[in-house]
């Protein structure tokens, strides 16, 4: 009994042995052109292994230092390289002397994608290959290669970790973005149906994540860009050039090249917005549409991150807009904007700007007092149409206290603005400077609307941070001998109102 105990412990030591002796007794690298050429069919890509070697537990060809050329027609560079290269293969091929592959693991890839000034992705010609292979990634070893059908293309697991995506825009000759890939896994891959996936990306600022899940395929092997992906994305804090938004997530439906977020929800400055968004991803110049709904944004984190105006307008916005965009550069997305907004802010300010001082001696007589240095605003609305860098409103609408401004014109984001303005005193503070008449002559030069309220047309041009403001004298011409009879010497009276706005010392 003890012998055979002590024969059947033989036995298995020499089994295992043997099974631990394999990875050396075997020199897998006499198949590595076998293997190269098999991948090269099947990604279409010129693939390099560098010292093969074979493990059993799992079974897998392992392979570091990998490099997988680009497209020619794109760069004459890598497409990827790999750290470490892990190729999963079926135990039972092995043993009829065959290598079919069953997943792919890599580790610390580098991967550049590449769009030509066509808008076309050097990704999209892999797979796209003229003779294919008998079954997935399957080399018959020692009896040449056996032509394979693309279309039963299959991997069971895909897996991908600690690397990095550089995105290259041939068109300006640099690298347009970089993101830091933590992992990305897929299952049952196939030219024949949908897979599922999961991806997390971050940007090289180290900011939070942002994670895709879904599914993604049938995929389209004659141009790879076109395979349709769809399913949940979220993100703590993303980037979206110089506007950061957090707490993003929503549904992404991607179809021959056209991204869809709907719907789409994200908080931003302190506030909220909802809606959807459609990016073509095969354009040379990348079209963005956007239509979301603003809930409470802070207008002046807004305005500091996206423009020069900082610390100039206070307040919460809400609205609505319809913007579309074309560019090369995400630095000039806002010149590039057209599109809609319909915008109201409510208890906000105007720093460093005093109406009061504008109109100093105006606003003495209504009994009107600013605070020193600012405008309060209770109430901002208008329309505008965003095109060319401009904003333009013809409805926009300012209520301040005793003070309500019309405003035509508009401004660009360069904080430049050139503004009409008809200023309409309140009831009470019209009937306070009909009862002063201090000067002689300039109630009657003094617009009055139809509920007896003083009305003073003005301009106002330069920046938002130093405004210049002036009495639009034609327009006042115009309004007073268009509506009432003028007084004799309209010239002197105009220019007792220009007094008006001239600084006070």
């Amino acid at each position: 009994m003890i012998k055979k105990r002590w024969i059947l412990l033989a036995m298995v030591v020499v089994v295992v042995g043997a099974v631990l002796a394999v990875p050396f007794l075997i020199n897998v690298n006499v198949y590595r052109g076998v293997i190269e050429g098999q991948l090269n069919k099947a990604i279409n890509r010129k693939v390099t292994l560098n010292d093969l070697r074979l493990s059993l537990f799992p079974v897998a060809l392992e392979s570091k230092d990998v490099h997988i050329r680009d497209d020619p027609s794109f760069r004459k560079d890598d497409f990827v390289t790999i750290e470490s290269f892990r190729l999963h293969l079926e135990f039972r091929s092995l043993l009829r002397r065959q290598i079919r592959v069953t997943s792919l693991e890599m580790i610390a890839p580098v991967v550049w994608l590449a769009r030509n000034s066509h808008g076309e992705w050097n990704f999209s010609t892999l797979g796209k290959a003229e003779v294919t292979p008998q079954s997935p990634m399957a080399a018959s070893v020692g009896t040449g290669l056996t032509p394979v059908d693309v279309n039963s293309f299959n991997i069971s697991n895909l897996s991908l970790k600690n690397g990095r995506v550089a995105i290259l825009d041939q068109a300006r000759s640099e690298e347009a973005g970089s993101y830091d890939v933590l992992e990305l896994t897929a299952r049952d891959i196939s030219a024949r149906s949908a897979f599922p996936f999961s991806l997390t990306v971050s940007d090289t600022k180290g900011k939070e994540p942002v994670h895709l899940e879904g599914e993604a395929g049938p995929l389209n092997l004659n141009n790879m860009a076109n395979s349709p992906a769809k399913g949940t994305i979220e993100a703590k804090t993303l980037h979206a050039g110089k506007i950061e938004t957090e707490r993003m997530r929503g549904q992404f439906n991607l179809s021959q090249g056209i991204l869809k977020l709907d719907p789409l929800d994200f908080d931003m400055y302190s506030g909220h917005e909802s809606g959807a968004m459609t990016v073509n991803l095969l354009q040379a110049r990348h079209s963005v549409e956007l239509n979301s709904h603003l809930n409470k944004i802070d207008i002046n984190q807004f305005l500091s991150s996206i423009s020069s105006s900082k610390n100039m307008f206070f307040g919460l916005l809400n609205g609505d807009l319809t913007l579309r965009m074309s560019v090369e550069n995400g630095a000039q997305a806002l010149r590039a904007l057209v599109g809609k907004a319909g915008l109201e802010l409510q208890d906000g300010r105007l720093a460093h700007v005093s109406l009061g001082q504008q109109v100093a001696l105006l606003a003495k007589l209504a009994d009107v007092n600013f605070p020193e240095g600012e405008t309060p605003i209770t109430k901002m609305t208008g329309h505008f149409e965003i095109a060319d860098n401009w904003a333009q409103t013809n409805d926009l609408q300012i209520e301040i206290p005793d003070l309500s401004l019309w405003c035509r014109g508009g401004f660009n984001f360069e904080s430049e603005m050139k503004f009409d303005v008809l200023a309409t005193f309140s009831p009470r503070a019209s009937q306070k400077i009909q009862s002063q008449n201090p000067i002689g002559g300039l109630l009657s030069a003094l617009l009055l609307n139809q509920n007896n309220q003083a009305m003073v047309p003005f301009q106002v041009t330069g920046m938002f941070q130093h405004p210049h403001f002036k009495l639009d004298t034609q327009r006042l011409l115009s309004m007073k001998t268009g509506k009432t009879s003028g007084p004799s010497n309209i010239e002197n009276t105009i220019q007792s109102i220009q007094d008006l706005f001239k600084k006070k010392k």
